[in-house]
């Protein structure tokens, strides 16, 4: 549970209730790929999530290309592999997430919320146009 399930009972209380509380960290940046030894060793991790676009967008800006980034990915997935973490990464469609999965990750995300939303909102406007014509 999530949202305002931990206020309306206070946060103690729900943490009792939950049982496990999964722990996971993402790595985006450039700078976090440098330290992602580091990063994954924390005590308490339960699973790393590599988020690509942000990952994309700091090595570009650090001049570096999609290589980089793919490298990135790599070094962080190799890292969580020697600390036995399972290590997730960001698809954005279900060709790359196979893919992606196929290349050993534990986790894929699909597609995000913000084109999920928008994309059934297409769908029904698509579809109330098509039935009022």
């Amino acid at each position: 549970g999530g949202g305002v399930r931990p206020l309306s009972m206070g946060f103690g209380t729900y943490l009792e209730r939950a049982g496990h509380v999964a722990v996971g960290l993402m790595i985006e940046t450039a700078a976090g790929v440098e330290q992602a030894e580091a990063i994954i060793t924390t005590p308490g991790l339960d699973f790393v999530l590599i988020g690509t676009g942000d990952l994309g967008i700091s090595y570009a800006a650090q001049g570096q290309g999609g290589d980089a980034t793919e490298k990135g990915c790599l070094r962080v997935k190799e890292a969580c592999a020697r600390a036995g973490i399972p290590c997730g990464i960001f698809t954005g469609n279900v060709d790359k997430a196979l893919e992606r999965r196929a290349e050993g990750y534990h986790l894929v995300v699909l597609a995000s919320d913000v084109d999920v939303v928008r994309d059934a909102f297409n769908g029904v406007v698509r579809d109330f146009a098509g039935a009022a014509s």
